[in-house]
């Protein structure tokens, strides 16, 4: 992010704005005068309504591929240092895989360029239900016995 190495960036389709918390501000090299002041609500970083502080745009860098991204800086902790949504994802045609901890982009001549990223993600670490989720002793679940609302009422292991 202008020039700034930055670890610990979540790709989530689900979220429609670019989200920075506020300690990071600081590490990319920006004051609170430099944001552009908006009164707005987002939600989602910590499950509830939260103000923003402002917005800043920001050359953002993943792999060859450079764009300017606008991101809402909110005040809160974070267990990510950014939070990079639909706006990003579809702007710059990425397609994330996060079973194969990938970002695939277009290009603009019709050409594919595949981004690795952190093949580790899942290791033990503050949040243990991620490390619980991604055990990689634990084989395919599926979802066998269903109700009349079609919820499920049971889960099987298949295979390893």
């Amino acid at each position: 992010m202008d020039g700034i190495p930055i670890n610990r960036v979540l790709v989530d389709n689900g979220v429609a704005v670019n989200i920075l918390p506020w300690g990071m501000l600081k590490k990319i090299n920006k004051i609170e005068a430099d944001l552009i002041r908006l009164d707005v609500l987002v939600s989602g970083f910590v499950g509830e309504s939260t103000k923003t502080r402002g917005i800043i745009p920001v050359e953002l860098k993943v792999g060859n591929k450079i764009t300017n991204v606008t991101f809402f800086f909110v005040h809160t902790k974070a267990a990510y240092n950014a939070l990079l949504g639909r706006e990003w994802i579809h702007s710059d045609w990425v397609i994330p895989s996060s079973l194969h901890q990938s970002l695939m982009f277009w290009n603009d001549d019709n050409s594919i360029k595949m981004v690795k990223v952190d093949n580790k993600p899942f290791e033990a670490c503050n949040n243990t239900i991620e490390a619980q989720l991604y055990n990689k002793n634990v084989g395919i679940l599926k979802l066998t016995g269903f109700d009349y609302n079609g919820k499920p009422t049971r889960v099987e292991m298949v295979g390893e």
